[in-house]
């Protein structure tokens, strides 16, 4: 979602209205997964061919099993394992299939295996302490370590098991249960929940189950609940249950009627920006997405509230050099920056506190007519926004400020269609002089969407197909070259994030 214009766009609306023997395997849990470590001559092959206990006696299929605690926030960035989110696994025993012990694939899986215990092994200490890029690289290994020695039906079953946490979780978040847990180790029983939420006890134990077990809560000694760090976030004051309400409003709900949606508006991305799944789904299809929000007060504020989530989450400064690039005072009154649906100046207040060569030129804040105006309010008592300029503007018809040296966009063009962003950027690009420059920044899908015969990173598609109910997308850099086509500008250079979050800023220039 966005946090700057297509965000403040809706308050325009809205005013507008570890080893293993065979005999006892030993019981590991990486990232969520549980599963029997393997032994060197054991090592299942990567065709994934497994036979498992049930098929040959149904009465080993047994309830999934939950040993790690499992975080439905977290970001699982550079995961390149084509895999759910591995939280459960059945404890059914594995059979690896009559032609594994000849698999020409053996060694190789072997070695492979072997490699990525290297690397959590190796990244693991700067993972716990802090270290991005580690945790990063831990998190890719560990995840692709399960994906290969996980049989097929206990990815399946850790498909449904999700789908009961997510439930569950919406449910106590419903019911402010979250809220009524104490922060400190006493915890609650579920006999008391009942009584404070006039619910009945027994459901209210059946639901915490899933949970407890899952550990989205945890019990105490004398089997209360009690908060995790996940929970936490989960209590209504936190931007994070703002936000998981929304995604599952956008993911969960919406898709009970992608089916038909498909159906009637053929099976193609939707174009925007009315007639997207999310406003078909409230039975608003005329409207825009951020209209439609706009239209109810608590909706949107409980919107504005999970774009905090983004906040802190991905890279504002330090990819584009730009100190060396205005490291030469203008000096003929050019506008300097724009900030293209700036909001309230957040964005650029950072750009300036970080950049002081930012502050000797003339910097503006375009966006609507009510946006601006409270924004050039806030930030008259600020030294640091000292000078800058509020203009309206509406980046779908035209960008008033002429012929300045930098127009910026943060997380604009995502909330939109192929179509939507061309026009966009369009409107940027009549604005522009032949030296003038555009910096989008936004997430960098890797290019090929997961047509080179690796798969794409699971929180880049995640977040690219989050963005399909309000009818945007997530780009990879091919994708971006082509809407800068359509608008008559092409990429002179790309900034990505070194920290590896998948963050960048594509450099548009006018095209020839």
């Amino acid at each position: 979602m966005a946090t700057t214009q297509t965000e403040t766009r809706l308050v325009g609306v809205l005013s507008r209205e570890k080893a293993a023997t065979e005999k006892e395997p030993v019981r590991i849990s990486i990232c969520g997964i549980e599963v029997p470590s393997v032994c060197a001559d054991k090592v299942p092959p990567l065709n994934d061919m497994w036979r498992t206990a049930e098929k040959d006696d149904p009465a080993a299929a047994v309830a999934p099993r939950i040993t790690h605690d499992f975080d439905p926030t977290a970001e699982f960035k550079g995961v390149d394992a084509n895999i759910a989110n591995p939280s459960v696994v059945s404890s059914s025993t594995y059979t690896p299939s009559p032609n594994w012990a000849n698999s020409s694939q053996t060694a190789g899986a072997q070695s492979h295996l072997i490699d990525l215990a290297q690397e959590i092994a190796s990244q693991v200490t700067e993972a716990t302490y802090g270290n991005e890029p580690a945790r990063l690289k831990v998190a890719t290994a560990a995840l692709e370590l399960a994906a290969v020695i996980r049989p097929p039906s206990d990815t399946m079953m850790a498909l449904f098991a999700n789908m009961s946490i997510v439930s569950a979780i919406r449910v106590f978040q419903h019911w402010g249960v979250f809220d009524l847990i104490s922060s400190d180790l006493e915890g609650i029983t579920c006999c008391e929940l009942a009584r404070n939420i006039g619910a009945e006890e027994g459901i209210v134990a059946r639901i915490s189950n899933i949970l407890t077990s899952s550990r989205i809560l945890s019990l105490t000694a004398d089997g209360g609940l009690s908060h995790t760090p996940t929970s936490l976030l989960l209590r209504s004051s936190e931007p994070m249950a703002a936000m998981f309400e929304l995604m599952y409003t956008n993911i969960v709900q919406v898709s009970f009627i992608l089916p038909s949606y498909f159906d009637t508006y053929g099976r193609k991305e939707p174009v925007g920006p009315s007639h997207v799944p999310a406003t078909v789904s409230t039975g608003e299809p005329e409207l825009e997405y951020f209209e439609s929000v706009a239209r109810n007060e608590e909706r949107m504020r409980r919107f504005t509230k999970a774009m905090g989530v983004s906040v802190g989450r991905v890279p504002v400064t330090g990819m584009y050099p730009l100190e060396r690039v205005l490291s030469t005072d203008d000096t003929d009154g050019r506008v300097t920056w724009v900030d293209v649906g700036g909001g309230g100046g957040h964005v650029l207040r950072r750009f300036r506190e970080e950049y002081p060569v930012l502050r000797k030129g003339r910097c503006v804040v375009v966006d609507l007519g009510c946006v601006v105006d409270e924004g050039r309010v806030a930030a008259a008592s600020g030294e640091v926004m000292k000078g800058v300029e509020w203009v309206e503007g509406d980046f779908m018809r035209e960008i008033p400020v002429k012929g300045a040296r930098f127009y910026y966009l943060r997380h604009i063009l995502r909330d939109y269609s192929d179509s939507v962003a061309t026009l966009i950027l369009r409107n940027v690009a009549r604005a522009m002089s032949r030296d003038s420059r555009v910096l989008v920044s936004e997430q960098l899908n890797p290019d090929g969407g997961g047509r080179t015969g690796r798969p794409m990173p699971l929180y880049a598609a995640f977040k690219d197909y989050s963005m399909l109910a309000i009818g945007g997308k997530e780009r990879s850099l091919d994708q971006f070259r082509r809407i800068g086509d359509g608008a008559g500008l092409r990429v002179e250079g790309v900034y990505r994030d070194s920290k590896g979050t998948g963050h960048g800023i594509v450099e548009f220039v006018l095209g020839s």
